[in-house]
Formats: structure tokens, C-alpha cells, sequence
């Protein structure tokens, strides 16, 4: 056993689901795949005033007293103390205050209210997420609507920061009949060294809206207790490691060569263990692994292979640029969608027939 201090990151995720049946069930595998943390859903899946299609494991705040709510917070790490704000929500707007030992967290779901909470609650620290469906060139869109203009306006009243990164290649929303970035990710000025590597995910989400992934960073200040032995070194892959570390460590070096001062030093450690820690997660498998939630069951290795296939085919329709080979790639896509939705039905049922 070795006595050290643990760096946590809190792994985050915003999406639309466009009120797809299958769209949760994506989701649920990816939240369980990815180790991700907190999830931000807008749109989701509602049967009798109950949002459906994930599993029992998580935990779903939103208003249950509302007959079709709008926007939800998903949390899947059993650490988290999560205090919902009932004053503050409502069909569209979700509040949540997350509470940890060293960091404490508003977070908004969906800007409706969002401000006469703001002006009530007053808090220190927050993040709002939402599809604000709203266009500005600040955001990478092509033009300027007036809800982009009162978004602005917003962001700038409370001295917010845009976390969007308009160097994305991927658009937030994407459909056959064009593409936009409506889904902003804004946080507190006092919060711009613990939230960071903002991304667009290209991956299939059976949904028109893309998979938003942002981290926060935390410093758990207590001693703890922790085996050295973590990860199963024997079966590590360890050319992808090299390729995946070498990038990264090279970020780091360069920022090394120019810190002129102890603190900036202490950060760039931090984030040294971090990346260190994130290629080893992404390339050697651990020796015992807690999940915070199980696997799904009636998940199988033909959804799992078929999930690879599909994203596959997204990926390659979205770079090619030739209008007749689109026509054809964006063919196969559909109909691989199609099947994949089917799979996912049809895989539920025959888990379910056998359960009962």
C-alpha cells in the first residue's frame, strides 16, 4: 500500500437527444464505457412523465412533477453529494448544487430562468450547458441571429467564459441539410484552471446533436491509501501508449521550457499526472476494475461491433467531400443506422423475454 494524494477529474457530457427511444441506450453504454462522471441530457426520452431508457444505477435528477420535462442531470459517480434546487426548476431549466471537499458547484441545465436563479442564488462557482439554439460567428457559426445577440448579451452581463472551441472540426449539430454549432458550454471566471479539454465527439449518437465532452479538474487534499499495483502491465499495448503519451508529454515540455514561477510549475505537474494517467487508462487495463455502474445486460458483442461499424461509416461520410461518393456513403450510413437501431430494439426485447 502507498500513502500519496489523489488528483480527481470529474469526466462531463452535454447532448440533445431529440427525444429518441434509442438514443439513452447509446448514451448509457458510452457513460458506462468512458467512465463519465456527470451527463447533461436536453430533450430526453419521456414515458408518463418519466424519463426512460436508462439504467436503474444512475441517478436522473429532474423535475418529476412536471408532465414533459425538458432537460435532466445524469450522475454516475456515487461520491458526488448532489442537492437539487426545487426552488429552480422547472420544465426547462434543471439545478443542481454539487458538493465536494474541495469544490462546490452550480450546475444549470438549459438557459430558460437560468438568470433570475443566477440573481437568487448568487452562487460562487457554476457551469450552464445547453442547446441555447442560438447563432454567432463567436461560436463558429456562419451568421448572427438576434438570440445569438441576447446569448451574448447574457455571457457578458455575468462575466461568463465560452468554453467552445471554434477550431472544432465537428459541428455540435449536423444534418443532412447542413450543419451548426447551437450548444454552448459557459462557465464562472474562477473556474478556468478546473475546467478544460472542451471537445466535439465523433461519434453516433442516433441523434442530430453530437456528444460534448468536458473535464473538471479537483484536488482531493486528503492523505489516502492506495495500492501501487493499479494497472496489469503485462497486457498493455504498449505502442499505442507511445503514441498516445509522446503528443501529450511533448505539450508539457514546452510548457516547462517557458514557466518562469513555482505555481505554474505545480499546475503543470498536476496536469503531467493527469495525462499520464489518461494514456495509461486508455492503454493498459487495470488490474481490478470498479465500474460505478455495471455493464449493461442485454448489451452484446454484436451491438458493440456493429456501434464500431456505424461510426466508422459516420466518420468517413462526414470527410469526404465528393458530392456523388456522398450521396453513396451517406446511403450506407443511413441504412447501417437503421440496422443499428433495429439490433438495439431487438437485442432489449429478447433480454427482456428472457428476464421475465
Amino acid at each position: 500500500m502507498n500513502k500519496r494524494q489523489q488528483i480527481k477529474t470529474l469526466k462531463c457530457i452535454q447532448i440533445n437527444l431529440q427525444t429518441s427511444k434509442d438514443s439513452p441506450s447509446v448514451l448509457s453504454d458510452f457513460i458506462q464505457s468512458e467512465d463519465i462522471d456527470i451527463a447533461f441530457i436536453q430533450e430526453p426520452y419521456v414515458i408518463d412523465h418519466k424519463i426512460c431508457g436508462f439504467p436503474l444505477k444512475l441517478d436522473i435528477f429532474y423535475d418529476k412533477n412536471c408532465h414533459l420535462p425538458k432537460s435532466a442531470i445524469i450522475l454516475n459517480n456515487k461520491s458526488l453529494k448532489a442537492l437539487e434546487m426545487n426552488t429552480f426548476t422547472t420544465y426547462s431549466l434543471y439545478t443542481v448544487l454539487i458538493e465536494l471537499k474541495d469544490l462546490h458547484l452550480c450546475l444549470f441545465n438549459q438557459l430558460e430562468d437560468i438568470q433570475k436563479a443566477i440573481y437568487s442564488l448568487n452562487p460562487n462557482q457554476y457551469i450552464i450547458v445547453d442547446d441555447f439554439n442560438a447563432h454567432s460567428q463567436v461560436w463558429n457559426n456562419s451568421y448572427n441571429d438576434i438570440r445569438g445577440e441576447l446569448v451574448l448579451d447574457f455571457i457578458s452581463r455575468n462575466d461568463l467564459i465560452l468554453l467552445n472551441d471554434n477550431n472544432s472540426q465537428i459541428s455540435t449539430y449536423e444534418t443532412i441539410r447542413g450543419k451548426s454549432n447551437i450548444h454552448l458550454t459557459l462557465i464562472t471566471n474562477n473556474l478556468v484552471n478546473k475546467v478544460s479539454d472542451w471537445e466535439v465527439l465523433d461519434v453516433e449518437t442516433l441523434s442530430d446533436h453530437n456528444y460534448i465532452r468536458f473535464d473538471i479538474f479537483r484536488q482531493k487534499t486528503e492523505t489516502i491509501q492506495e495500492s501501487t499495483k493499479i494497472f496489469n502491465t503485462k497486457f498493455a499495448d504498449w505502442e499505442a501508449f507511445e503514441s498516445d503519451i509522446n503528443p501529450r508529454l511533448e505539450i508539457i515540455r514546452q510548457k516547462i521550457q517557458s514557466t518562469n514561477n513555482a505555481k505554474d510549475l505545480d499546475r503543470i505537474i498536476d496536469k503531467f499526472d493527469y495525462e499520464l494517467r489518461k494514456s495509461c487508462d486508455k492503454n493498459i487495463p487495470k488490474i481490478k476494475i470498479n465500474p460505478k455502474i455495471k455493464a449493461i445486460k442485454w448489451w452484446t458483442k454484436e451491438c458493440q461491433e456493429m456501434k464500431t461499424k456505424l461510426n466508422s461509416s459516420r466518420r468517413r461520410y462526414q470527410r469526404n467531400r465528393s458530392p456523388s461518393i456522398r450521396d453513396q456513403l451517406l446511403y450506407v450510413l443511413r441504412t447501417l443506422r437503421k440496422a443499428y437501431k433495429h439490433l438495439l430494439n431487438e437485442t432489449k426485447r429478447k433480454a427482456w423475454d428472457l428476464f421475465v
